[in-house]
């Protein structure tokens, strides 16, 4: 297993011999905008994105695999059993970044 790894989503992700290239670093396939935060563990990618609302911040989160397709890099929204457990610790740390965020703000908002 890979080391596990959280990355703000702004910053480039480093290049990783056999699964990075530089359609990953620092660019959604496919996106146009950018989630708040990322959490990377292995091939697994959970993305965390924020939408403000009349009642504040609310986030909402995608889980993608990585694959590489020739020397093309891609997302998929399909899953295998190996990749299972993976998926699993992103989306537990996808929501205690997302609980983190809310007493972040709410201490912020009590100190005003």
């Amino acid at each position: 297993m890979r080391n596990t790894e959280t990355r703000q989503r702004r910053q480039p992700l480093p290049a990783q011999p056999d699964d990075q290239d530089s359609d990953l670093n620092g660019e959604s396939i496919g996106r146009t905008n950018q989630p708040v935060h990322e959490i990377r563990l292995g091939r697994i990618v959970a993305a965390i994105w924020m939408h403000e609302t009349e009642y504040g911040p609310r986030h909402n989160v995608t889980v993608s695999r990585i694959y590489k397709d020739g020397q093309q890099w891609k997302r998929s929204d399909s899953f295998g059993r190996e990749d299972l457990p993976l998926l699993c610790k992103a989306a537990d740390r996808a929501h205690d970044w997302i609980l983190e965020q809310g007493r972040t703000r709410t201490v912020v908002d009590e100190a005003a």
